[in-house]
């Protein structure tokens, strides 16, 4: 039974470090919608189409007191104030966040360490949108 349980434990580590060290959020944002890939999380580029984009926001929020910390968070995760009850929530570096709420009435944060870009894009997109 312990060396099932050492086993366990070195698995786990290894995928901690796997992420710690290869993790990365990659952003796109198009005149189509938003694209991102969540390395090891999620290898295929996903899409959140314009259409669906209600609105958005880009302000600075501590990721361990508002979610409990960094990596991917799904469900109700928002401990503080700084952005209400979400439902998911990708970060890996960077103090700023983009918070997108959807038609669905789900709301997604991508963490930044880029926001004025992030807010630029974002911008744009928008624009575009109600043309």
């Amino acid at each position: 039974m312990f060396y099932i349980l050492f086993i366990i434990d070195i698995f786990t580590l290894f995928f901690l470090c796997l992420f710690l060290y290869k993790g990365a959020l990659v952003t796109h944002i198009y005149a189509d919608g938003i694209y991102y890939t969540f390395f090891p999380v999620i290898n295929k580029t996903r899409k959140i189409p314009m259409q669906s984009i209600v609105d958005f926001e880009v302000k600075e929020c501590m990721y361990i007191k508002d979610f409990g910390g960094w990596g991917l968070r799904i469900g109700n995760v928002s401990i503080g104030a700084h952005f209400g009850s979400h439902k998911c929530v990708y970060h890996v570096y960077g103090r700023d966040g983009l918070k997108i709420k959807l038609r669905n009435t789900k709301t997604i944060i991508f963490g930044t360490h880029q926001p004025e870009k992030l807010r630029n894009a974002m911008g744009e997109m928008m624009k575009i949108k109600k043309t």
